[in-house]
């Protein structure tokens, strides 16, 4: 055999093995920009940015593939709009919130070496992205963006109150045992914000870190609304009040659960999240809905953390159980932990949510499909709910709806239904 023919030969060979190949992410995605390993495309009309690479590289990546919107972000967070009115809690409004609070703030967290890699590479990544000094301008507070702009983005769950709610449900709720959840996030929004919303995929080089997928906002490194690869979903609530006044040592929320999510497991979730967050002193409360993908025992539970001394800052409440069905509902208020309030808005929408999983029971019906979740969600949805999620840890499903805009709660709004698989390799 010459050669030529042998060339021929392995020719055929990896296009017949090419073809017998899965489609990649990118493959599905369409409108592919890419830079590195990384890319961002649609799916079925969502924004995807799938990050590859050390925390240095997906970085520089989403400070490439997303530099305009994450400018727009930082000026819709630092200049709130009359609607959004970002007062948060500083105690002051727009730029002097920013400017003389927030911003002075980040010198006082805990910040990871990790994760100021990836910051400081998601600065490169805007630089080379855009070239020009001012295209990178926040005109309002006279100077370019900087990392601490970058720092502060991630810490807006630690200074904007949500009124978020999320669900659980398994056994006798559902046709085959295994877990739903769902999950409205209401934040108080802005065109720039919303125009950011986006499905964002991480898959770290580092070996010990899960892959992860979420819903969240570009610029964002920390997790919101998130499933890692081995089946384990968390969702944040917001706690409305200060754990404590002094900043100092505190680490951003979103980090801390981030932490928790890449190195948990499906069958011990329930024990590694919260042996995680113990270690993480943060500047508010916290309700995390935590669900997994296993074959028995209790599937999700809610996690009210604040990093006080109470059971070394996380209490695990478990789920209700009746007829062989079980729930589990958080929104704005401790159950077992107490010390915080419940305002009557975060009493009435955990209200609606338990009396509409009620009713599937008092009808013997289950919760089989999205259209059955959304039910649960309508009834906790309000005009600011930005974002509407259902996932299926189990099979790795998802179902996602955006708001396009202000008075429109996701909800309400189409959704889209894809697997893990239409953006991620197979776990």
């Amino acid at each position: 055999m010459n050669v030529r023919t042998r060339g021929r030969l392995g020719l055929v060979c990896i296009l017949a093995l090419a073809l017998c190949l899965p489609l990649s992410a990118a493959d599905k995605l369409e409108g592919v920009s890419r830079h590195g390993q990384s890319e961002r495309g649609t799916l079925r009309g969502l924004t995807v940015v799938v990050l590859r690479g050390t925390h240095a590289e997906r970085g520089e990546a989403q400070g490439v593939l997303c530099a305009r919107e994450i400018i727009a972000e930082i000026r819709d967070f630092a200049i709130p709009t009359a609607e959004t009115g970002s007062k948060a809690l500083t105690g002051l409004k727009g730029i002097d919130a920013y400017e003389k609070v927030i911003r002075p703030s980040m010198s006082k967290l805990r910040w990871a070496p990790r994760f100021e890699e990836e910051l400081a590479g998601m600065l490169r990544g805007i630089q080379k992205a855009l070239p020009a000094a001012k295209d990178r301008l926040l005109p309002e507070l006279g100077r370019e963006i900087d990392v601490d702009d970058l720092k502060a983005w991630n810490t807006l769950a630690d200074w904007a109150h949500q009124g978020c709610s999320s669900f659980a449900a398994w056994g006798a709720l559902t046709p085959d045992g295994q877990a739903v959840a769902g999950r409205n996030l209401d934040f108080p929004s802005s065109p720039g914000v919303r125009a950011a919303h986006c499905l964002m995929a991480f898959v770290p080089s580092e070996e010990g870190i899960q892959p992860t997928l979420g819903v969240s906002f570009m610029g964002m490194i920390g997790v919101i609304t998130t499933m890692n690869q081995d089946g384990v979903f968390v969702s944040m609530n917001n706690i409305s009040e200060l754990v404590s006044s002094d900043k100092t040592n505190r680490i951003p929320r979103c980090l801390a659960l981030r932490e928790a999510l890449e190195q948990a497991h499906s069958a011990t979730a329930l024990a590694d999240v919260p042996e995680s967050l113990r270690k993480q002193p943060i500047l508010v409360g916290n309700n995390i809905l935590v669900c997994r993908a296993a074959p028995r025992g209790p599937l999700a539970a809610v996690l009210e953390w604040d990093g006080q001394p109470q059971d070394q800052g996380v209490t695990l409440r478990s789920s209700e159980q009746r007829n062989g069905a079980h729930a589990i509902f958080c929104t704005n208020h401790y159950l077992d932990r107490g010390g915080t309030s419940a305002e009557a808005g975060s009493l009435g929408r955990y209200a609606a949510m338990r009396e509409e999983t009620g009713r599937f029971l008092a009808e013997e019906k289950q919760i089989a499909s999205i259209l059955e979740a959304r039910r649960i969600l309508a009834r906790s949805a309000g005009p600011k709910t930005l974002h509407s999620v259902v996932v299926w840890p189990a099979t790795r499903r998802w179902a996602v709806a955006l708001s396009p805009g202000e008075g429109k709660p996701a909800v309400n709004e189409p959704w889209v239904e894809f697997s893990w698989t239409d953006v991620l390799p197979a776990p």
